[in-house]
């Protein structure tokens, strides 16, 4: 009886992580499909990079 309710346990366990993971997945097919478009890239770029246009000066901003 208690290998039984082990493994139901281990079974609710798994659904979680299997929903969990699914989402991220979810979350990574939407960001590949962004990243095929060049503006959404360039835009990436410029923040994540601080990659700039000609005569554009970045001023970073601290978070607090």
């Amino acid at each position: 009886m208690k290998q039984v309710y082990a493994k139901k346990s281990e079974e609710k366990e798994l659904q979680k992580e299997y929903k969990l993971l699914l989402n991220a997945e979810e979350k990574l097919k939407a960001e590949a499909l962004k990243l095929q478009d060049t503006a959404y890239v360039a835009k990436y770029a410029r923040e994540r990079f601080l990659y700039s246009k000609n005569n554009e000066y970045i001023i970073k901003m601290k978070d607090d």
